[in-house]
């Protein structure tokens, strides 16, 4: 005899069997459509965030200070996973542009796209909802 404290278990009743099983059967379907719609909508929502994210893309592209085109050329969109993107710009000085240093003041590019995409994407989202 275990001396966990456990309580000693009564044996089941055969019509609490019978109905937890038919219990479980209809929750395992209506878990199946659940998912299915669960599934496409996450889809949709990675659609809309990926646009979202190309958005931002284009955006920052159109902000950021032209001398060469590097830093333009540089800004691209990184998926990391079904529905995370980055927004990055690979150019060297990228951040020193962006943020500013001692010598050169901000010129931001990347967090003001970032925002305005943001308001685009929470708008479609909306219109998903709806």
């Amino acid at each position: 005899m275990s001396t966990s404290g456990a309580l000693p278990m009564r044996p089941a009743r055969k019509d609490l069997i019978d109905m937890a099983v038919s219990l479980r059967v209809s929750v395992v379907k209506r878990t199946d459509r659940t998912s299915q719609f669960a599934r496409e909508a996450q889809d949709r929502v990675a659609q809309v965030l990926g646009e979202g994210a190309v958005i931002a893309a284009a955006i920052a592209r159109q902000l950021a200070p032209k001398r060469t085109g590097r830093l333009r050329a540089s800004i691209a969109v990184e998926q990391e996973g079904k529905m995370r993107f980055s927004l990055v710009a690979s150019a060297p000085y990228a951040a020193f542009v962006e943020l500013g240093t001692e010598h050169q003041e901000p010129q931001p590019y990347l967090a003001p796209a970032v925002a305005a995409a943001r308001r685009e994407i929470e708008r479609r989202l909306a219109r998903l909802r709806d």
